[in-house]
Parts: C-alpha cells; sequence; structure tokens
C-alpha cells in the first residue's frame, strides 16, 4: 500500500501523541498561563459559554497561530469582496442542498482563485495586528472547511476587541511564535508518520486546482499535525463521559469496506448501512465481528453524508457514546462537532486515507488500528487482550 498523505500503521504514533500532548499543555501552562487565565476570566464575566478545560483553551491559542502562519498571506492577498461571495455561497448551499452539485463547481473555482499558492508554506509572521486577526477570521469562514474553529476564534475576537491595540498585537505575537515551537516539535515528534505530505502536494499540484475540496487536498503538514494534537485533546477531555455511556456505536466510514458500493452487501437502517459479513477479510467486517459479542453496534457512513447534519440524531444525549473513524485532515473537525452537541464521543484516525471522493481516483482500502480501538472501548485497557483471544480462535 502506498501511502497517500501519512501512514499511522506504526503501533508507536498513539505513545508520541499522548506524549506531544502532554508537552504542549506544559508548554502553554509554562509560557502562556497569564493570557488564558485572562481569557478564561473574559468567557466566565461575559458568559460567552460554560467554561470548558483548559487544554482545549491553550490549543485554540496556538490555532490562531499556526492558521495565521499559513494562511495570512493568501488573506492578505485576496479582496475582501472575494471571499464575502464565498461566505455567502456557503450560506446558499445550506439552505439550498438540491443545488449543491453545481455551488461545489462555483466553489472549486473560486477556492482556486482564493487560494494563491497550492502548496502551503510556513511563512512565520512576526507580528500580527488586530485587523489582520478579524480578516483571517471572514477568510477561514469564508473558505467552508474551518466553520468550527471560527466559532471558537469569535470568542477569541471579542476577547481581543476588548484589548487595547498594543496588548492584542502582543498576546498575536506570542501566538504566532508558540505556533513556530509546535511546528518545529512536530517535525521532529510526527513527521514521520506525514513526509509523504509534501510529495503529495507537488506531485499533483494541478490535479488540486478547480476542485470544491482544494482546501482539504492541500493542508500543510503543520496542519496534519494540529489535528492529530487537537483531537488527541479533544478526546481526553471527553474520555470520562465516552467511558459513563450505556451503548456504543462505531461509525465507519465507506473506504474502509473491502468491496466496491455496487458489490457490497451491506442493508441500509435507520442510523445507515450495516454489514452482512458479505466478505471475510473485510474491516468492516472485522471490527463488526467483534462488535456483534454485544459490545458495540458498527455503522458504515457515506462520505457524502454531512458530519454535523447525521450526528444530530445524538445531540444532548448521555447514553450513547460514539466512536468516529475519519482520515487525519477531518478529524478536528468531527471532534468539535461531536463537542458542540454534546455527544459523548471518540474520534479515531484511519491509519491512511484512502478514498476516491477526495485523495485518489481508483481508491484505497483503509484500515484502522484496532488495538488502539479496543483500548479506546474500555477503561482497562488489558481487556483488548481478552477480547482479540476470543475473535483469534
Amino acid at each position: 500500500m502506498e501511502e497517500i498523505t501519512y501512514d499511522l500503521t506504526q503501533d508507536k504514533y498513539y505513545e508520541d501523541i499522548k506524549d506531544f500532548a502532554q508537552k504542549l499543555v506544559v508548554k502553554g501552562e509554562e509560557n502562556h498561563s497569564k493570557i488564558i487565565n485572562d481569557f478564561m476570566n473574559f468567557i466566565a464575566a461575559e458568559e460567552i459559554e460554560e467554561l470548558r478545560d483548559r487544554k482545549e483553551y491553550i490549543f485554540e491559542f496556538l490555532s490562531l497561530g499556526v492558521l495565521a502562519n499559513l494562511y495570512l498571506n493568501d488573506v492578505l492577498q485576496t479582496s475582501k469582496t472575494s471571499y464575502l461571495f464565498m461566505r455567502k455561497l456557503i450560506e446558499f448551499k445550506a439552505k439550498y442542498s438540491k443545488l449543491s452539485k453545481i455551488i461545489d463547481v462555483l466553489q472549486g473555482f473560486l477556492n482556486t482563485t482564493l487560494l494563491h499558492s497550492a502548496q502551503r508554506d510556513n511563512y512565520n509572521y512576526e507580528f500580527v495586528n488586530k485587523d489582520d486577526l478579524n480578516e483571517l477570521i471572514i477568510w477561514l469562514e469564508s473558505m467552508g472547511e474551518y466553520q468550527e474553529e471560527v466559532q471558537r476564534f469569535k470568542n477569541w475576537q471579542k476577547y481581543f476587541n476588548s484589548k487595547y491595540s498594543v496588548k492584542v498585537s502582543y498576546d498575536l505575537k506570542v501566538a504566532l511564535k508558540f505556533a513556530q515551537w509546535f511546528q518545529k516539535q512536530g517535525q521532529a515528534r510526527l513527521s514521520q508518520y506525514t513526509k509523504n505530505v509534501k510529495t503529495f502536494l507537488k506531485g499533483k499540484q494541478n490535479k488540486h486546482l478547480w476542485r470544491q475540496d482544494i482546501l482539504l487536498r492541500t493542508k500543510a503538514e503543520p496542519e496534519y499535525h494540529l489535528n492529530m494534537l487537537g483531537i488527541e485533546i479533544i478526546n481526553q477531555v471527553q474520555r470520562k463521559d465516552f467511558l459513563e455511556t450505556e451503548e456504543r456505536v462505531i461509525l465507519a466510514p465507506t473506504c474502509m469496506r473491502d468491496k466496491s458500493a455496487a458489490e457490497c452487501a451491506a442493508q441500509e437502517t435507520d442510523l445507515g448501512l450495516q454489514c452482512t459479513h458479505c466478505d471475510r477479510d473485510c474491516n468492516i467486517n472485522l471490527i463488526d465481528s467483534l462488535g456483534s459479542q454485544g459490545d458495540f453496534e458498527v455503522v458504515i457512513i457515506d462520505h457524502a453524508y454531512s458530519f454535523a447534519d447525521y450526528f444530530a440524531q445524538w445531540r444532548e444525549q448521555q447514553q450513547t457514546g460514539l466512536i468516529v473513524i475519519a482520515c487525519v485532515p477531518n478529524l478536528l473537525l468531527i471532534g468539535y462537532q461531536l463537542q458542540r452537541l454534546n455527544i459523548p464521543a471518540q474520534v479515531m484516525p484511519l491509519n491512511y486515507c484512502g478514498c476516491q471522493l477526495h485523495w485518489c481516483e481508483k481508491g484505497v482500502t483503509t484500515d484502522m488500528n484496532l488495538d488502539q480501538l479496543l483500548v479506546t472501548l474500555r477503561e482497562d485497557p488489558q481487556e483488548k487482550f481478552i477480547q482479540m483471544s476470543i475473535f483469534n480462535d
């Protein structure tokens, strides 16, 4: 199997990302605790939201810096009229879903026009002011790929708008330096898993153009690392609530099937497609066979679904815990959506991406770390060996 952008088939990945998350929190507390404290006090005083875990706010502060480093160049080269039109187009698509295919074509054209480089580079900005931040947030919202991040960044925008410009510029400079530290650390700690991203971007440069998903396909290595780190932090925060649920449902993407959509015998249910075990070697069958012992249900979800709309059926309930399996560039989006809907969940990465819709013409059957799945399902990790023993027999 030739990896497309990333490869997590090494078992050491989960240990590495856990260590990196711990390192990030320590770094954030040591260097940025005053900013985080001030921001959290502002959130509480203004009653903007119920306070979340400090780790999440540290990560949001980091994310601001990383996305500014990667995209501010595009923002500053684009007329505001252009990306405001893009935002209207996204709103129109949400309202008139039957026209989505036509709008996708328009988005592909405009996204390509508004992205001045199909290969993201680290521009390492040294200075960002309040106006730059406001433009960055509008641009991210207009591109349609960062709706969940934008909702969180808007809280930071309110916070910074309450401060003097000099203070804002200083804090944003700190965020940029934090991002530069992260990018160096990410390269040292995680590049072994994402070493093919640059090759993919360069080798398929012309194939990215004019696609509605150009922003997804052209994410740079630091964004892969940001998704890996972010979902590790969200999973840690959500872990207790997930373990307290009575029922478990695993949502697996169609790209994990060994057969094509036409050949697969999965049956449609109210939740989605359900495996009928038509292929012994299929990765979905392997997971579903474990679930048939009574621990969890497996549902196959199509890439065409709107994740947020699909997840809404479990909104504001604490009985069912979800495990959602997805490719790395989508991890943070899904994690944020589940959290916003107040759904106890864990989000796990595919070992590599390979769906026809986004990554390759012929498609590659994907898989995930089965041992890690069983660890995620249980409070006691040692139980996984019992399950694997039963299955192997």
